[in-house]
């Protein structure tokens, strides 16, 4: 059974979140992994690039997220209909 705030939508949301955390604890690991090596917890240049690299994921991760929520926008024209009138003779025309 399904809870009653359940929704296909929000549950693929909930996912696609899921996935962008996951992706994000690897690169943490694999920068922890980095710094246990000697010497490696004060160069700041590592530690910059590593900043970088998580800062690089993290606005992917929200660009994609927004051109999903974008999915059902759509742009239109927006020309002015020409008015139409109802008349009963030529007169009134």
């Amino acid at each position: 059974m399904a809870p009653a705030f359940y929704k296909d939508d929000k549950y693929k949301k909930m996912m696609r979140q899921w996935e962008a955390r996951i992706g994000l604890e690897m690169i943490k690991a694999k920068h922890a992994v980095l710094l246990t090596g000697s010497g490696a917890k004060s160069d700041p240049k590592l530690r910059r690039r590593m900043k970088d690299e998580i800062q690089e994921y993290l606005s992917k991760a929200n660009s994609e997220d927004a051109a999903y929520d974008m999915k059902d926008v759509y742009t239109t024209d927006h020309v002015k209909k020409t008015k139409k009138f109802s008349t009963l003779s030529e007169e009134e025309d």
